[in-house]
């Protein structure tokens, strides 16, 4: 048994075990009908993924005495300790059980000696997964595998690399994404400066925090979507499109950031124009 001291929100006391304790009743384990495209129907098929293959190491997740979810670890090649196969049945959802069972999965693979960072992946649609594990403290490493976005839960990299500079820009924009205020703030240098698409702007971080949250405010279903990112030394080019129920927020977009010791201080909007992408130098 795996735990951590963690408990849902009726006050059960969540902790990992052997699937082999009730491995019927975790195979049985299935999501809403709505996340079928992000994990499988069923629990039993990650249970075949463990048991037919090398890597993966599942484990039953036990709200008190029941088994309530599936989830599964594995170490890579390169030592880093892996999470996937997170599924919490769809009548025990929204009572804090997948963030539960993650935390307790992620305290015990950081106890090992030769784990350092862990890291997990999810689908870029999966919004209600990009917010449990931000709010676990997960950032993007700027990779994907099997088009999943990839992220870390370790030590920090020191910025100085295009890979550094463009996950830390992907970690702000998900923050925007997820209306996270204090995620926002926290990867803000504090002389971070913001300008929109018509050259209004506002700088300070505390300024521009307020500005956001207004924002969120008046717009709690916007996002940014990330179709190609180019890091040329502190500035970092990404195009992609914003979507809003608000017609003038919707569409092709270009933003830059500049990214200083691992900090964003300036983010800037552009509009998706001819003009634009020449100024750039990005390819229409």
């Amino acid at each position: 048994m795996i735990d951590a001291g963690q408990s849902d929100r009726r006050g059960r006391h969540v902790t990992l075990r052997d699937v082999r304790d009730d491995w019927r009743a975790v195979a049985d384990v299935a999501p809403r009908d709505d996340q079928r495209d992000f994990v499988f129907a069923l629990a039993a098929r990650y249970l075949l993924l463990s048991l037919m293959g090398d890597d993966w190491e599942s484990l039953a997740v036990y709200a008190d005495d029941t088994a309530v979810g599936h989830v599964m670890w594995a170490v890579d090649d390169d030592g880093s300790h892996w999470i996937g196969g997170l599924v919490i049945d769809a009548t025990q959802q929204g009572l804090g059980l997948g963030r539960a069972a993650t935390g307790t999965l992620m305290t015990w693979l950081l106890e090992k000696p030769a784990c350092e960072v862990v890291r997990l992946s999810y689908h870029p649609d999966n919004i209600v997964a990009a917010r449990l594990y931000a709010g676990l403290g997960f950032t993007p490493t700027g990779e994907t595998v099997d088009d999943e976005i990839v992220v870390q839960y370790g030590p920090a990299q020191p910025d100085g690399t295009d890979h550094d500079r463009a996950a830390t820009v992907i970690a702000f924009n998900t923050c925007i994404n997820d209306g996270d205020l204090d995620g926002i703030a926290a990867l803000m240098a504090p002389d971070h400066t913001f300008v929109d698409s018509s050259g209004a702007g506002e700088r300070g971080r505390d300024a521009v925090v307020a500005a956001w949250s207004r924002f969120f405010d008046r717009f709690p279903d916007y996002r940014n979507v990330f179709e190609e990112i180019d890091v040329r030394d502190d500035l970092v080019v990404v195009t992609g499109r914003s979507e809003c129920p608000v017609e003038a927020l919707d569409g092709p977009a270009i933003w830059t950031a500049r990214v200083r010791d691992g900090l964003v201080t300036e983010w800037r909007v552009h509009d998706d124009t001819p003009g634009q992408r020449a100024a750039l130098g990005l390819r229409d």
